[in-house]
């Protein structure tokens, strides 16, 4: 599980090492406080979406499509384009995603 969130020792998402073999457990948190201290505890690692100029932050909707396609163009990558359709899906939040109240936790796996 990971947290998107802009901290010491996060990784770049171009940077995360992911198999697409396991499941990963994505959290956002609220656009102003980021992700609570008490839920980063709780994951393997943050994420961190890289960003040029003076702004550092990102409204969730615009993080999560950042970070959801990231994964997806993976999977994408992976397979071929006869069997990518199936995974567009999670673009549309049609897959496991969880809407918690300033939270959206994604789950993917092949």
């Amino acid at each position: 599980m990971y947290a998107i969130e802009q901290v010491e020792n996060s990784t770049y998402l171009h940077d995360l090492i992911w198999t697409t073999d396991e499941p990963i457990a994505i959290v956002f948190g609220n656009e102003v406080t980021g992700v609570e201290q008490t839920t980063i505890a709780l994951c393997d690692g943050c994420i961190e979406i890289p960003q040029l100029g003076m702004k550092h932050s990102l409204n969730i909707a615009t993080a999560a499509g950042v970070v959801l396609w990231e994964l997806v163009s993976r999977i994408i990558k992976k397979k071929q384009m006869s069997t990518a359709k199936k995974y567009l899906s999670l673009i549309k939040f049609s897959h496991t995603i969880f809407a918690m109240p300033f939270a959206i936790i994604g789950f993917f796996w092949e």
